[in-house]
């Protein structure tokens, strides 16, 4: 496959070693189950299981003194896999603890979308939905038990959702809701990365999503100022 231009990507290869006793990890894909364990609140990944039974890639990842978090890509056919994935306690540290954290995705032609819901655990949000990127490599996760992954911008989204969770945002009550883009998208994606950080793709990514697409304010009349910002750049927006 030919790697897309200007855009970040990590690509994982998983395959078992000479032995076949165990599988190797590549250092991409470990830097995000290292992100993934910081992000469950601990300090790194202690353990990793991963193994490919028939249609389905399972990982199974265990952190230091942490929850088991189990991921299951289940293929159908050649242009649909559903993923799902439970984990029993998700914290970006001790003092903003989610109570359960919701994976679910689908994947169509070789974009895989995935959604995470973090329920309520009394930190303000009864739930907040994040979404992320993938593009998979169909010639070699068909081929088992090699299989390669190009994860778009994901651990960008990730940090970016711990900022927001550090941030004690899901403690305020002021976020503004972007119902449409508009007429003019690209537009309204510029504008949220220049009001929100991070990179263009996480605010492509969050324009995409309305109208499940939310941004956090320190007080009610910062929500302001970011509704008329994005009203002005022709998104129709409203206070949440």
């Amino acid at each position: 496959m030919k790697e897309q231009k200007n855009v970040p990507y990590l690509s994982c290869r998983i395959k078992k070693d000479a032995d076949k006793k165990g599988i190797f990890i590549g250092e991409p894909f470990r830097s995000f189950l290292d992100e993934f364990a910081r992000w469950t609140g601990k300090a790194s990944m202690e353990h990793a299981d991963i193994s490919w039974e028939e249609n389905t890639l399972k990982l199974s990842v265990t952190s230091a003194a942490g929850p088991k978090i189990q991921i299951s890509f289940d293929r159908e056919d050649s242009d649909r896999v559903e993923l799902s994935a439970l984990v029993e306690t998700l914290s970006v540290n001790a003092s903003i603890p989610v109570g359960q954290a919701i994976l679910s995705g689908e994947l169509i032609q070789n974009h895989l979308g995935l959604e995470i819901t973090l329920t309520d655990a009394g930190c303000g949000e009864k739930n907040l939905k994040m979404r992320y990127v993938f593009f998979v490599d169909y010639e070699s996760a068909s081929a088992a038990p090699d299989c390669s992954f190009y994860l778009l911008s994901f651990l960008e989204e990730v940090n970016q959702a711990v900022r927001v969770l550090g941030s004690g945002s899901l403690h305020s009550s002021c976020r503004v809701r972007i119902r449409e883009a508009g007429p003019s998208p690209v537009m309204v994606i510029k504008k949220v990365f220049e009001l929100g950080g991070g990179n263009l793709i996480a605010a492509r990514n969050l324009v995409h999503a309305a109208p499940d697409a939310f941004l956090y304010a320190e007080s009610r009349e910062h929500a302001e100022t970011i509704k008329k910002a994005l009203e002005a750049a022709g998104a129709e927006a409203e206070l949440a």
